[in-house]
């Protein structure tokens, strides 16, 4: 009995080892060339290949398989042949590449013929104060962009193999969205100052958003995000605060700025209380039962305190407004009269806790923007006070700070990656064409990749009594260019 257990833990330890020396050897040929030697690597450290496969370059009639690694891209199209039996072909990765130039540059695109003539690099790593540039007018996610380049492994194998099996068992593995889902541009815009009394609301009512908005309607559509500052209440009510302008719209006023593309009106303004704590709630009301956004406003400082956030495809956005205006020479005071308290409703304030509540806020799986009402009126450069606290909120993490308050154009400025919009003066804002620049206007563009701005477009506009339309003076944008150029100077 003694010998026959002995023989059987003999069978037992080293007939499975004596088998497998027996089992046959797959001898399979590998095609890689150099610069793909690296992803090889990592893809079998991470699904290592069988034992009793035997990787070799040398071609010979033992031969039972094949792998091949190769690149696609617009640079070099030529797909090997890899010979009948063929398995098949999964994408390893794949790199988005642009062109590049200087976000302030006034292109934004090129042909593909003169490609040659600008930086080309992949997208990821495009970052302000560089700009990526339409191709062909073109971007990422859109059907035959051109500038993708890929990796494809493609395995010849005998049915019923080695390497049959191991390929079969990573094409499920390795075919998930990050490999084939084409994640497209994001493209969120931001405008200035609005206040639609002085013939826009009658407009609005009698004629529809066309007459208003003439040929800017289409762009404004076209975003994903459209972000304004709305300065006035929304309310029926008629108790005024004692103050030089007081503005009202009339609820209806929001169905047609939704219509013409707005999804978030800021209100931290020094406007927002010129019919009181009624005023101002109704306003609250009204743009809830819309479902517009809007932030930095609420009944309690915790509800001010609280970004607006949605969801827009893969891309999720947070936004917060404050105020930071001076005192008016009328005597109001937004600080006082308009902060929100644990005993009134109102506005965020740029408070210590605030900038906290930012920082806090900021979070590097979003897009973080900033609607900052503040710096002071009629001024074409924005303030050290006002620039020290646009770069404060960046440094706390925020993506894209849009400043309102001044009612004419400053410079806009590329800062630790981020953007900064100092003013984007008036949008739909009549009745002041006696102060200087205070009809000029621009549409702030920007094309969101990965949770960063990789595109920026600066569409002028131009303000005509209570309608608007793209700039045909061509005054507009070369003005705002320079703005921002002498920004980078100081």
């Amino acid at each position: 009995m003694k010998n026959r257990y002995r023989i059987f833990v003999l069978l037992t330890i080293f007939l499975p080892l004596f088998l497998t020396g027996c089992a046959r050897i797959e001898r399979v040929i590998i095609s890689i060339p150099e610069d793909l030697e690296e992803n090889f690597s990592e893809l079998i450290k991470s699904y290592p290949l069988p034992e009793r496969i035997l990787l070799t370059t040398a071609v010979s009639a033992k031969d039972t398989g094949k792998i091949i690694l190769y690149k696609s891209s617009w640079l070099n199209r030529d797909i090997p042949d890899t010979g009948k039996g063929t398995s098949g072909s999964i994408l390893l990765s794949r790199t988005i590449f642009a062109p590049t130039t200087d976000f302030l540059d006034v292109k934004t695109g090129v042909s593909l013929e003169y490609i040659s003539l600008f930086p080309v690099v992949p997208i990821e790593e495009v970052h302000l104060p560089e700009k990526a540039l339409a191709v062909d007018g073109l971007y990422p996610g859109d059907e035959d962009y051109p500038l993708i380049s890929e990796i494809f492994l493609s395995v010849k194998a005998a049915e019923g193999s080695l390497l049959e099996g191991w390929f079969a068992g990573i094409s499920g593995a390795l075919q998930h969205d990050l490999l084939t889902k084409k994640e497209k541009i994001i493209w969120i815009g931001g405008v200035g100052d609005m206040m639609l009394q002085r013939g826009i609301e009658d407009t609005f009512f009698k004629k529809g958003v066309g007459p208003v908005f003439h040929d800017t309607l289409k762009p404004l559509q076209e975003l994903d995000l459209l972000l304004g500052n709305l300065e006035g209440a929304v309310t029926t009510g008629d108790t005024q605060t004692p103050k030089s302008y007081n503005f009202r719209f009339r609820p209806e006023s929001l169905s047609y700025l939704q219509e013409a593309g707005f999804d978030y009106l800021s209100i931290t303004n020094n406007h927002c209380y010129d019919f009181g704590t009624t005023g101002f709630t109704d306003t609250l009301d009204h743009l809830k039962a819309k479902g517009i956004g809007t932030s930095g406003a609420g009944r309690s400082p915790d509800e001010a305190a609280e970004p607006w956030k949605t969801q827009i495809e893969h891309l999720s956005v947070s936004v917060l407004s404050f105020g930071a205006y001076p005192e008016e020479r009328n005597g109001f005071n937004g600080e006082i009269q308009a902060a929100v308290t644990s005993l009134r409703p109102g506005i965020l304030w740029n408070t210590e806790e605030t900038l906290q509540t930012i920082s806090q806020a900021a979070n590097p799986d979003s897009f973080d923007i900033i609607m900052v009402h503040g710096g002071h009126e009629w001024r074409s450069q924005p303030s050290d006070e006002q620039r020290n606290l646009c770069r404060q909120l960046v440094d706390s993490g925020v993506e894209l700070v849009l400043g309102s308050h001044p009612h004419v154009l400053q410079g806009v400025e590329a800062y630790e990656g981020a953007l900064i919009a100092y003013s984007l003066g008036n949008f739909l804002f009549n009745g002041m064409g006696e102060m200087p620049f205070a009809e000029e206007s621009l549409i702030l563009s920007v094309g969101i990749y990965k949770n960063q701005i990789r595109y920026v477009r600066f569409i002028p506009v131009e303000i005509d009594g209570p309608s608007i339309a793209l700039d045909s003076s061509g005054k507009i944008l070369p003005r705002f260019l320079a703005l921002s150029k002498n920004l980078r100077t100081k």
